[in-house]
């Protein structure tokens, strides 16, 4: 079965040398936000833009849910509420507890957004997964969506967006980091 992969970023693809960097100097976090002195609503519209793309996705090929695959837990409640908690609404501390301590295994269509907030703000880490399409979301803003679906990869290959660029990559170019992330990241320091 045909799988295809697409990235799904704020960086444009033209500012890329011939061995992909991105050579422009361009946050990537949002612990460089006030460091760029970006405003919080500048922020905020990148934010929504990564959760507008997804929700868009799943409402065209009517995807009720997504299951939560390989969480990470970047922090645990306590050393999270002292540091980020200006970045957390009330209304999100039930469900950011729920996934850490993993009595939630899915996510609905209302929470990806909050899913993206989370991941975005350096909270979690996870890949969300249904049935014939994967999305690997990063805290620096890189996104990748797998799919087998012709219908889906059609759809990716043609849509739009304001912010966002969508760039269709082979599979070759994902093995390297999800062997780089084997290597780098899945340890015993990084599962709290």
């Amino acid at each position: 079965m045909k799988k295809y992969w697409f990235r799904i970023t704020k960086y444009n693809p033209e500012n890329r040398n011939e061995l992909w960097h991105y050579i422009v100097d361009e946050w990537t976090a949002i612990s460089d936000v006030e460091e760029y002195n970006i405003r919080w609503n500048e922020y905020k519209k990148v934010e929504f833009a990564y959760a507008d793309f997804i929700l868009r996705l799943l409402d065209k090929f009517n995807y009720k849910k997504l299951q939560i695959f390989s969480l990470v837990k970047i922090f645990k409640w306590r050393e999270f509420s002292k540091l980020r908690i200006r970045w957390l609404w009330k209304e999100w501390k039930t469900l950011f507890k729920d996934i850490i301590n993993e009595r939630k295994k899915e996510l609905s269509l209302n929470d990806i957004s909050i899913y993206i907030s989370f991941l975005l703000r350096e909270m979690l880490w996870w890949f969300l997964i249904w049935e014939k399409i994967e999305i690997k979301t990063w805290y620096d803003y890189y996104m990748y969506v797998l799919t087998t679906d012709k219908n889906i990869y059609e759809y990716l290959k043609n849509v739009k967006d304001d912010i966002l660029f969508i760039e269709e990559v082979g599979l070759h170019f994902f093995e390297k980091c999800e062997d780089w992330i084997e290597d780098n990241w899945y340890n015993e320091n990084h599962l709290l």
